[in-house]
C-alpha cells in the first residue's frame, strides 16, 4: 500500500515555502508534487535558489485549484498574511487538506487579528475550524484534520521548552513511583536465583 502524502507548497519562493520544501524534502513520507508561486510560475525553482537544484526540478506552477487538486493530498500556503484568508477557502472546497503557515487562522477573535495583522480578518467559521497546529503539544487535536493552521516561529520555540520541562518532570514523577516497585522485583528476583543456585549446589 502506498502511503506516500504528495504535497503541494504555495509561496514556494518565499523564505518559508523554501525552508519547506528543504525540510519536506527529506521526510519519507512526503513527495513534493507541486511548487506553487502567483508571480514566478513557469520558471524554475532552482534558478532562484540553487540549493534546491538536487531536490526539485520541476517549474514553478500557478495558483490554479483544479491543477492543484490533481496534484496533490496536502497544500502547504505559505503566503503573505491576508492571502492565505482568500485561498484557504478555495483549497478546502476542492476536497484538500490544508497547513497554512501564514497568520490568517492562529487567532480566533477576528478583530485582535485585524489589530495586529492590519488585514482584514478570514470568515469566523473557518477561524473556528482551523486548528493550531503544533504537533508536538497538540498532536492528539491536528491528527487526521483536513485544516492546521501552523503556529509561527516565537510561539513555537516559545512553547516547546516548556511543554518539553514539563514532560521530563513528568517521566521523573513516573520513574519515582515505578522505580521503587522494580528494586523490590530486583531484590525478588535476585533472592530466588540465590535460593535456587543453592539448592541445585545442594544437589
Amino acid at each position: 500500500m502506498n502511503t506516500t502524502l504528495r504535497a503541494a507548497v504555495v509561496g514556494s519562493t518565499g523564505y518559508g515555502g523554501v525552508e519547506l520544501i528543504r525540510f519536506l524534502s527529506g521526510h519519507p513520507k512526503v513527495q513534493i508534487t507541486s511548487v506553487i508561486s502567483s508571480s514566478s510560475s513557469g520558471e524554475r525553482l532552482s534558478d532562484g535558489f540553487p540549493h534546491l537544484t538536487e531536490i526539485i526540478t520541476d517549474t514553478l506552477d500557478g495558483v490554479d485549484i483544479p491543477l492543484i487538486r490533481e496534484k496533490a493530498d496536502v497544500v502547504f500556503t505559505a503566503t503573505p498574511h491576508g492571502v492565505s484568508a482568500k485561498l484557504v477557502p478555495q483549497l478546502l472546497e476542492a476536497g484538500l487538506k490544508v497547513i497554512d503557515l501564514s497568520g490568517d487562522f492562529r487567532l480566533k477573535d477576528g478583530a485582535v487579528y485585524e489589530k495586529w495583522y492590519k488585514h482584514a480578518p478570514a470568515d469566523e467559521a473557518l477561524l473556528a475550524q482551523a486548528v493550531y497546529g503544533l504537533s508536538e503539544v497538540f498532536g492528539d487535536q491536528v491528527e487526521g484534520l483536513d485544516f492546521v493552521s501552523n503556529p509561527g516561529c516565537y510561539p513555537t520555540a516559545t512553547l516547546l521548552m516548556p511543554n518539553r520541562v514539563y514532560l521530563v518532570q513528568v517521566e521523573e514523577q513516573a520513574l519515582q513511583h515505578t522505580m521503587p516497585k522494580l528494586m523490590r522485583i530486583s531484590k525478588l528476583t535476585k533472592s530466588t536465583n540465590i535460593n535456587i543456585h543453592q539448592k541445585l549446589n545442594k544437589s
